[in-house]
């Protein structure tokens, strides 16, 4: 609908501003661009002036401009210094850009008040764990709860510091408090329908034949927190790779192609109709792109290994990698991140270990019905024989070997995961093995994981 307003009223700086701010939050930073451009550019109140600016920094950090990025924020900053999403999102792209003395200037005003806003203390946590200085901000974080700002992001963010300061007990403590104030749990009885859905729609696979002319789709599916993002990261360092993020293209064609929402693919369904989808969710990724031109996009939502049915019929020449993590740091991944209300499995060991026993079924079925069209990835593997492993994930997407893909962390694009700082460090185990540091507290997920029938340590 914005941009439909928008091609009809291009120059409208309203009309550009909110088309620019949807398809921001869309994940389509490239098509958010002119349009923000546009509306920080006119003369506006000094609300929407602000608003337009401060979007549009953040719409060239995730172009990976760090310094557009900051020009934009710092006009926002100078129409109205007090402004914390602003300040917030300058901070952001000041880490990003590695220029951390600048961000802790940004942010020291805001840190002073009696109450500040809720994103402040977040960012500042992530600046100190960058700066390696995970202390200094566990008393600011602490005194923002006591006084009643005790959100579930406060509580991952206080966690995620006691744990780089080595203080694994109380980490594992405000990891709870965050789960517990998010107050969510998964609904086993309608995700399991959901998984027989999945695999139910993988028999009988006929896979799209053929390819066109036009850029092939990578798919990286796994658990959250199993490695996609760092393979994601991997693959946009290559020059023939468009990283599209986690793209909610591929849920909007499923939406469309599948009438009966208790079905993972309507049978029926001829192949003109999935053909013109297939280019439809290709144009959608063309528009999330960090690279015009790729030769490969890739879509990196690990739901979509639920959605594996309607893509294979759809797109041709589809590939697909599939990331495999050790299930005890899968889940305590998942546990201690702030993956936010789409993930209720996460506020609970229990779910995520029933939640990783039924990814682990609908892949192993997919794997069954696509075959080479399914390429496993380790990422204990990955991170100890980095070469070997990623030489056979490009030949898999048909890509020639590239060094860059080496060191994924000198990548300008900015990943907008919560893996978003751990993608700036070089590839290495520091992650393997992470449970351990939790002790007996994580003893009632291995047992979890037995019940479902899972390997463990």
């Amino acid at each position: 609908m914005t941009r439909q307003l928008y091609r009809a009223k291009p120059d409208g700086p309203m009309v550009a501003l909110l088309h620019g701010e949807t398809a921001l939050r869309a994940g389509r930073a490239r098509e958010a661009l002119p349009a923000l451009e546009t509306a920080a550019s006119a003369e506006l109140a000094p609300g929407p002036a602000v608003a337009a600016s401060t979007l549009l920094g953040e719409c060239r950090a995730r172009l990976g401009d760090a310094e557009g990025a900051v020009a934009a924020l710092d006009r926002a900053l100078s129409l109205k210094s007090d402004e914390p999403m602003a300040a917030r999102a300058m901070a952001d792209a000041l880490i990003d850009a590695g220029r951390l003395d600048e961000a802790d200037r940004v942010l020291a005003p805001f840190l002073d008040s009696s109450a500040p806003h809720p994103s402040i203390p977040s960012t500042y946590a992530r600046l100190c764990r960058r700066k390696k200085e995970p202390e200094a901000a566990i008393g600011v974080l602490e005194r923002v709860i006591v006084r009643g700002g005790g959100s579930s992001a406060l509580h991952a963010a206080l966690g995620q510091c006691l744990e780089a300061a080595g203080r694994h007990g109380e980490a594992f403590d405000a990891y709870w408090r965050a789960n517990t104030a998010m107050g969510a749990r998964l609904d086993r009885a309608t995700h399991a329908r959901r998984t027989e859905m999945a695999i139910e729609g993988l028999e009988g696979l006929e896979p799209a034949a053929g390819g066109g002319d036009g850029p092939r789709v990578l798919l990286i599916v796994g658990m959250p927190r199993s490695g996609t993002s760092l393979i994601e990261q991997i693959f946009a360092s290559h020059p023939e790779v468009g990283a599209c993020g986690e793209s909610q293209s591929l849920p909007a064609m499923w939406r469309r192609v599948c009438k009966d929402p208790a079905r993972a693919f309507t049978p029926g369904v001829d192949a003109a109709t999935l053909a013109a989808e297939g280019r439809a969710y290709i144009e959608d990724l063309l528009a999330e792109s960090s690279r015009e031109g790729a030769l490969v996009l890739t879509d990196k939502n690990p739901m979509n290994l639920f959605l594996l049915s309607v893509a294979a019929r759809a797109l041709p020449g589809l590939r697909i990698v599939r990331c495999r993590r050790d299930a005890m740091d899968v889940c305590v991944s998942c546990y201690t991140s702030p993956l936010g209300p789409d993930h209720e499995y996460a506020c609970d060991l229990g779910d995520c270990a029933a939640y990783f026993a039924s990814a682990e079924r609908v892949l192993d079925a997919a794997q069954a019905a696509l075959g080479g069209a399914m390429h496993e990835v380790s990422y204990e593997k990955l991170v100890r024989e980095p070469e070997a492993v990623i030489r056979g994930m490009l030949d898999h997407a048909g890509l020639g070997f590239d060094a860059r893909c080496l060191s994924p962390e000198r990548n300008d694009r900015v990943v907008q995961t919560i893996s978003r700082d751990q993608v700036t460090a070089a590839i290495s185990d520091r992650s393997v093995g992470r449970w351990k540091r939790f002790g007996d507290r994580v003893a009632p997920l291995r047992e979890a994981l037995v019940r479902e029938g899972i390997e463990v340590p």
